[in-house]
Parts: structure tokens; sequence; C-alpha cells
């Protein structure tokens, strides 16, 4: 298989680029991956699962129906469309020219199930009283059977004209032969311990094929009306079998929750209206257990194959995209019609599939029936709204993809436009954009605007903007397109300063040791940028304070509206002065430690410029700055001083002044004798000046010689001690 190289950035930093005036760094967006290419919106046109956008078959319109649900189709000898529908069971007629006609209006809500024998009679199955009535062709329509099961889920017809009708609430299947006439005994040809028969098929023996709620059970009934359980999914119900002509089997699963919930709890069973979930529940008809079969229901739904040795896989499945109908087609591709969007999707083989078809009004894709006149063309039934459409296997003569909307953060100038086709580079030119300045596009936004095909690539013409989107136009002439990249260029904004922090502590900046991270190999492949993965982390720095005297450190934050590297310069000036003293010039880093011994002594400033230089160059580089708040440097200690003792006897008065030059005194100490120190207040109680007086008051001394030892330590964290001998002599 042919694989393709692409370049998976969401984000591209490309350089410098100035566009009239504008100081800026290219960028781009980038569309080259399905998760990528399906957000956008499709009107004829598929996208492979390798991310690949070409023209899809078209889809016409058919026909509008006033009912707001299909429920189940079928086809009669003409070729013209049976549809069985709710809110009002109405069985429909559809011809081909897209002509609806009432059949027959029963009186139960649902006409679920639909069988049309070779005589033309068509049989229908309703709920949620459980009937079977009989259209003849020529004659009016009648009770044909009347079982004692509140549902009929499915019918089918065999080889030799005898219906099997599946029920619930008791997991019946019924064989009734092909003379059968209302009120003979039906055969009860099947039943398990299950509470809903939803599905039925055969294989390519002539055995009968059956899935089962709430316990997802399929099961195989041979030509004695004996079953074998084939595979049990763990989810509540089995929706539609299919088997291929090799014999593999597929069918398609539903839960309303996660996978392997239990089925919810019992509730009334409400009236389906457009958008809402019809809830089957048996409790209310006196039987215990519950089931939810769901039109338009959240949960998950999945595919399955199995092959003839009895090995089951998982065939096909998407978060959000609910199965309700599936068919091949006449190229042995599974199309898959789901609730997301209305969206069509078809499986050549398990791992290679196509977003292949989206309609118009979006909807869920509950039928999908083959059409008896045009070999290859299907019919494509959606309900919420109710409307057929007709899936060709020509290609659509046009189609128009239209991307999500991209966000550049910022007021932004567009470049070009680079497309990637299956065959070349820039073979594909027919993009338009618009651009606007508000989230979702509205009035405010700019036409679409076609690109320009210069000498250099594909120009956007469309105006300034923060917003853009772009749509490519597709006819028969065109390749495929695996990769669309958008270039633009945001204005550079000067860099910013938040806050400033000085301390007066030294440190030493320790850069992280960080390993290379070890790579998950299932994450590389499954990430959508692997560069994401393999790049080095940045290290984080650390301090380690440094013990000596005099350093200051001066920290800062910053921040680059457009991303930019920056780096910095530091100046200090004295307030007293005009001129500002350079420190540091670009450094990296938003700390810096200096040494303040050898400067005057008084109150500073430091002046931080922050530059972004390192990517846009010095020509293109702005600057932000900002100033601290004023800080004192003062490496001076505190200037202790006696100012007064006095001997009592044993006992001692001593008075102490200390005073500073430039800083506010912190705490004070004293010791006597090599004691531990004590807290000393001043006089007043309070640490609040440059000048403080202390008195210390000592008695009941022991004669001899004694000494004081007093420290004082000012804000800037110098200390000043002062040593007082002295002496008591003991009276006689």
């Amino acid at each position: 298989m042919r694989t393709k190289s692409k370049q998976i950035l969401t984000f591209v930093c490309l350089g410098i680029l100035p566009l009239d005036g504008w100081a800026v760094r290219t960028s781009s967006f980038v569309d080259t991956s399905y998760e990528e290419f399906v957000l956008g919106e499709f009107n004829n046109v598929a996208l492979s699962n390798s991310g690949v956008l070409k023209l899809a078959p078209s889809l016409d319109l058919l026909a509008k129906l006033d009912e707001p649900i299909v429920w189940v189709a079928a086809s009669d000898q003409e070729g013209n469309l049976i549809l069985g529908t709710g809110n009002y069971g109405k069985v429909l007629k559809v011809d081909s020219e897209g002509e609806v006609k009432t059949l027959f209006a029963p009186e139960e809500m649902l006409s679920r199930a639909l069988a049309v024998a070779e005589n033309g009679d068509i049989f229908v199955g309703t709920s949620p009283s459980g009937r079977v009535y009989r259209l003849p062709k020529a004659g009016r329509p009648e009770v044909y059977f009347d079982p004692p099961d509140s549902y009929i889920w499915a019918m089918t017809l065999d080889k030799r004209g005898n219906l099997y009708v599946a029920t619930g609430n008791s997991a019946v299947v019924y064989m009734l032969p092909k003379d059968f006439q209302p009120n003979d005994t039906p055969t009860k040809w099947f039943a398990c311990d299950q509470t809903h028969i939803t599905s039925l098929g055969w294989d390519l023996d002539g055995n009968l094929l059956a899935g089962s709620s709430p316990g997802g059970t399929l099961y195989r009934i041979d030509s004695k009306g004996s079953g074998f359980a084939l595979y049990n999914t763990g989810e509540q119900e089995i929706r539609q079998i299919l088997v291929n002509d090799g014999g593999k089997i597929y069918f398609s699963t539903f839960s309303a929750g996660a996978r392997g919930k239990k089925p919810i709890t019992p509730q009334t069973q409400t009236k389906i209206e457009d958008d809402d979930t019809f809830t089957v529940t048996a409790k209310q008809f006196g039987v215990n257990g519950t089931n939810t079969l769901s039109q338009a229901a959240s949960g998950s739904s999945t595919i399955y194959s199995l092959d003839q040795e009895g090995f089951v896989e998982t065939y096909w499945g998407l978060p959000r995209a609910h199965v309700f109908s599936m068919i091949f087609s006449n190229l042995d591709e599974l199309i898959i019609g789901t609730n997301d969007k209305g969206r069509l999707f078809s499986v050549r083989k398990r791992g290679e599939w196509n977003l292949l078809q989206q309609t118009p009004t979006g909807g869920e894709v509950s039928i999908i029936f083959p059409s008896k006149k045009n070999n290859g063309e299907l019919f494509v039934i959606t309900s919420n709204p109710a409307i057929i459409y007709r899936l060709k296997g020509s290609l659509a003569e046009s189609g128009e993809y239209t991307s999500r909307v991209y966000d550049a953060k910022q007021i932004a100038k567009w470049g070009k436009i680079l497309s990637v086709s299956e065959n070349a580079v820039d073979s594909f030119g027919a993009f338009s954009t618009r651009t606007g300045n508000t989230k979702e596009p509205d009035a405010t936004w700019g036409n679409w605007k076609s690109v320009d095909l210069t000498e250099s690539g594909l120009l956007i013409k469309s105006p300034n903007g923060r917003y853009i989107q772009y749509r490519a136009s597709f006819d028969h002439l065109k390749s495929g397109i695996e990769n669309v990249r958008l270039f633009y260029g945001t204005k550079n904004f000067a860099p910013q300063l938040g806050v400033i922090r000085v301390i007066p502590v030294g440190f030493k900046l320790l850069n992280a040791i960080i390993n290379p991270p070890n790579i998950d190999l299932d994450k590389l492949l499954d990430e959508k940028n692997p560069g994401r993965l393999i790049q080095t982390p940045i290290p984080r720095l650390k301090l380690k304070k440094r013990g000596e005297e005099g350093l200051l450190t001066v920290a800062w934050k910053s921040f680059d509206p457009n991303n930019d590297r920056l780096h910095f310069s530091l100046s200090i000036q004295n307030i007293k002065d005009s001129v500002w003293i350079k420190l540091a010039e670009k450094i990296m880093e938003p700390i810096i430690t200096f040494n303040t011994n050898g400067f005057r002594e008084g109150f500073y400033r430091v002046k931080i410029i922050a530059s972004d230089e390192p990517d846009n160059g010095r020509d293109g580089a702005l600057k932000g700055e900002r100033l601290s708040e004023v800080f004192l440097i003062d490496n001076s200690p505190p200037r202790v001083e006696l100012s007064g003792k006095n001997i009592r006897g044993n006992d001692v008065d001593f008075k102490f002044r200390s005073s500073d030059s430039f800083s506010i005194h912190r705490e004070a100490w004293f010791s006597l004798d090599g004691q531990p120190p004590k807290l000393l207040r001043p006089t007043d109680g309070l640490f609040d000046s440059r000048i403080e007086d202390f008195n210390i008051s000592i008695d009941a001394l022991e004669s001899g010689t004694h000494s004081l030892v007093l420290e004082v330590i000012d804000e800037s964290g110098r200390s000043g001690i002062l040593t007082v001998p002295f002496s008591i002599f003991q009276n006689e």
C-alpha cells in the first residue's frame, strides 16, 4: 500500500518576515490528517481515513417526508420503496420520481418491520401492540398475526415463502408458513433468555441469524429451530446483520451508555418527537427487565465481523458515530449510515475506510437500501428530518470543502496557501478564503475571496483578521488534497515585564539535569505531532543559596505576546544620581545575583529591559522595560554604644544606644557570661527607627568579673556587636 509522508505541525515558526512595516514571525496552520480535516464541512466531498479529500459520489434529493422517522424499508415488485415510519406508524410507498403515497395507517405508533412476498403482499410489523398486518396486492389490509408479545422488531422471508417474526418482550422468533392464515397457530421457532430479538438475517447455508437485546448476543438458528450462540458482544443491542458473498457475517451493535454497562433504569414510554429518544420499556407492560432501543441516543456503536471458522474481530467504529444502517455496495464495500451529521462511511477492508458523503440536512441515516431499477444506486434515507436521497455510483459534478475556523490569537496578515495533492505540490488551485474578528463567522466577516495564482504560489486576498477559513472547490479534473497549509504573520508586540523582586541574599543558578524522555511506540504512532514527544524538556532553573555577605538578587517575571524568546539587560541607579550603571546585558535567565560591596550606601532602583531580539533580529526587535521599587544598599553594621551604667551592689543597670545611617533596626539580643542569648526590645517596644535605645537590668550577680554582649541587627542583615566587661565587688 502506498504511504505518504506528511509534516504534522499545527504551529510552525519559520523566521523573520517583514510585511508592510510589521515585524513578524511567519506561522502556519496545517490540515493533513483525518482528525483535522473532519472538523470542517463537507459538500459532495469525501475524506479517507488517511487524510485525503476527494470528490464524493453524487447524492441527489428524491423526496421529503412528513413523518419524522423512517424505521424500515423494503421494495415491491415494481421497485418502489416501501417505508415503515413513526410517529404514527404510516406505511408509505415512494416511486422512482419521488411521489409519496400512504399505503396504510395502523393503530400502533411504529411500523418497525416490513417484508414483501413474491405475490406482492406486504407484511407490516408494528409496535408497541405487537401485530403483523398483511397488505394484499389486491384487497383490504388485515391483522395477519397478533402474538402476545408487545413488539415486532424484525421480519424476514425464507426461500420457501415462510415468514419469520422477531419479537419482544419475550425474545421469541415465530415462523408463519407460506399458507398461514389469520387465527392459525404459528410455530414458535426460537426463544432465548434475552428480552428482545432485534434483528434477523440469513447465512449462506440458509440458517437464520438473530441478534438480541439487552445482552447483545448473535445466534444461528438451523432449519429445525435449534439455536446456537455465535458471539456475545457485551453490548446492549445488535441492530443489523449482513452476510457477504464469502459467508462472513457483519453485525452492528449499540449501547446506550459506556460499553459493558447494565441496561438503563425502567422508564415510561415516550412519544417520539423530532429529536427525542424513543424508549422501549418492558416493565410498563408488566414484564420484568427493560431495554432501550433508540433512534437518536447517546452511546457507542461497533461493527463486528465473524468468519466461517467462528473468529470475531472489531471491523469498524468511530467515537460519536452511532451505526444506524449498513449495506454492501456492488463494489463489495460496506456502506454505513450514522447519526453524525447524516454522514455515510464506506469500508473497503478493515483499517481502510472513507467518510463517503454527508447529507445536507444532517439527521440520522436510518436506512440504506439498494435500488432495483438502477444497478449500483442506493437509497439513503434519513430521520429527523425524514428525507430520501439517491446515492449514485458516479461522482458528483462538483464539491466544496469548508475548513474549520482557525484562530491566530491576534490580528494576522495572511500570506499564501500551500496545497499538496496526490500527484504534486500546488497543483490544486481552487481555493477561496474569508476572514473576520469574531469566533463564529457572521455578517461582520468578509466575503469569500478567491486566492490569486502568482509566480510564487497561491496568495490569500482576504483582509487582515484574527480568524480565517478556507474553502476548496472540486471537480472531475482535480485530484485529491492531502495537505493544506495557510501561512500568516502576526504583528510583533513588545515584551512585557511583571513583578520585580529584590532579595538581600545571593543565589547560585543550577540547571536541573533532565534525561531524554522514554517514548512509548503506540503514543508515537497515535500522536498527530510526533515532534512534541521527542522534544527535550526545557530544564527548570533551581537556586542554591550563597553565603557571602553583600550579595543582592534581582528576579522578575516576563511575558511576550508572540511567544518570542527574550534576553534581558539590567541597570542600577542611586536615586540621588541621574546616571544608570549597567550590571548585565543580554542574559537569558530572569534572575541575577551581584555583589554590592563597594557601592555607595543609599537607596537604589534597578531597571530591567526585555528584548525579543533572539527571534526577531536586531532591526525587528522590540523592547519592554520596568523599574523596580526603591531598595536599600547598606553594608555598614549598626553602631552600638554604651550610654549609661549603674552598679548597685549585686545589681547592675545598662543603657545602650544603637544607630544606623540608613537601615531600620530589626532585632537585638544580649548574652551574659556566655549564656544563651535573650531577646531584647527597645525602650519604646518597637523596632521602627534608625536610632534605638535599650535598657538592660541584671539582679543578684555574684561577685567577680562578668561580660555582657549586645548584638543589634538591621534590616540589611548587618549586625553591630558591643562587648561590655564589668565587675561586681562583694560588700563586707
